[in-house]
């Protein structure tokens, strides 16, 4: 059993540090997996590994808000308790902020792989 998330995200557009892209969210890469960015709590400083498993089958515009669900990756090695139910977040790839978002549920099990 995985656990996940689901969530509301919305990828920023393009910024000094960031050259904005659509993103596919559902394995639009050549191993099949979802995008894998970390999320990092407003006012926090850890990084947290997760991997995009549901969300919308097509290309996600930036600053369009869209629901997907996240496995939490490193469950239970990582401590995932920040991540609860109304909690504001940033996507970042790398030390680069390219979208922010906020936790829709609380942790939830389920069988993805």
């Amino acid at each position: 059993m995985k656990p996940y998330l689901d969530v509301s995200v919305e990828f920023l557009s393009k910024s000094k540090d960031f050259k904005a892209r659509n993103f596919y969210l559902n394995g639009g890469n050549s191993y099949g997996r979802g995008y894998s960015p970390h999320f990092r709590v407003i006012g926090d400083s850890e990084y947290l590994g997760v991997e995009f498993i549901e969300g919308p089958d097509r290309l996600v515009e930036q600053g369009e808000l869209v629901n997907a669900k996240v496995l939490l990756m490193y469950y239970p090695n990582v401590s995932y308790e920040k991540l609860i139910k109304g909690q504001k977040f940033e996507i970042l790839e790398g030390a680069i902020v390219v979208g922010t978002g906020y936790v829709v549920s609380e942790m939830n099990f389920g069988e993805f792989f």
